[in-house]
């Protein structure tokens, strides 16, 4: 009887293992399936994020620093309950900041163009390869666009002055900070009426990124990088022009060399320098007078978790 039931235990335990193997078997294809579909929803997604870092590589910790991160930080505070303060905060703080980069990309920009418009002054301009000029050409219209546009952006957050830093459940404190929100970010659920939303003590509403004015605060920046990325290529062609048209080698072949290797040996020191200068600085700094339960970067990743 003991062997008998043995053996009956085993058969039933291997039927179980079959039947689970089978089941497997039948859902993996669903599984997988499912994957794919999931992989092929945020297939555009994703390719826009790769689009995105690349067009912003010049200048990626600049955006990620002044514009991106601030506004995603703003836009998310807004979704919480509770978190007004913060709102205030980082909208403070972004103003700030973007008045200091704008500082910086106009006087940038000047000393760019300057240093493009003494470039045409070169006698041997004439005889250089034609994209030098080109080059040079783009760049000064980007230094040029960059103070401009940033010229623009400082009348705008001077017209509108500092947001408030503190809210004492005053209806005016919370109109200022929805004069400043719509400049960066878009309503998507406002609380209740436009009078009950402004003066709710816990909230000024729903808002989510508007992307067009994302791109729109990171122009100075992207126009004096291209700018620099320009003018660096027209004077590698310039001072280059001997060996591309391959003459007898003179005096200025032996300058494109010494040339080319001081930039083969300076670009990657500047590469390595401007990324550790940017890897220490702590982008999650928080208000010391502010006790919080969780850090922007834990509200960042859960904001791209939901929205992205």
């Amino acid at each position: 009887m003991t062997e008998t039931s043995h053996r009956l235990k085993e058969s039933t335990v291997q039927t179980g293992n079959e039947r689970g193997v089978k089941m497997t078997e039948r859902r993996w294809p669903k599984t997988w399936a499912k994957r794919i579909r999931q992989g092929f929803k945020h297939l555009p997604l994703a390719v826009l994020k790769f689009l995105v870092n690349l067009g912003t590589l010049p200048y990626y910790r600049m955006f990620q620093f002044y514009t991106y991160q601030p506004i995603i930080l703003i836009a998310a505070y807004t979704s919480s309950p509770g978190k007004l303060h913060k709102v205030l905060y980082h909208l403070d703080r972004w103003r700030t900041r973007k008045l200091s980069e704008l500082q910086f990309i106009s006087i940038g920009s000047a000393i760019l163009a300057a240093a493009t418009i003494g470039s045409f002054s070169w006698s041997a301009i004439v005889d250089a390869y034609w994209l030098a000029s080109a080059f040079w050409y783009s760049s000064l219209i980007l230094s040029i666009l960059g103070i401009l546009l940033a010229a623009q952006q400082v009348a705008v957050l001077q017209l509108l002055g500092k947001p408030p830093t503190r809210v004492h459940g005053g209806c005016s404190e919370k109109a200022g900070v929805r004069r400043f929100l719509p400049l960066i970010l878009t309503e998507v659920r406002p609380r209740g009426s436009r009078t009950d939303a402004v003066c709710d003590s816990d909230s000024v509403g729903e808002w989510r990124p508007r992307w067009k004015m994302v791109f729109i605060w990171q122009c100075p920046s992207m126009f004096l990088s291209y700018s620099v990325c320009f003018f660096l290529a027209g004077l590698t062609l310039f001072v280059c022009t001997p060996l591309i048209r391959g003459d007898k080698w003179n005096t200025a072949s032996d300058i494109a060399v010494v040339y080319l290797a001081t930039g083969a040996f300076a670009g990657p020191i500047f590469v390595f320098a401007s990324f550790w200068i940017y890897h220490y600085v702590d982008l999650d700094h928080e208000s010391r007078d502010i006790p919080e339960t969780e850090t922007d970067a834990e509200m960042l990743r859960e904001y791209d978790r939901l929205h992205f």
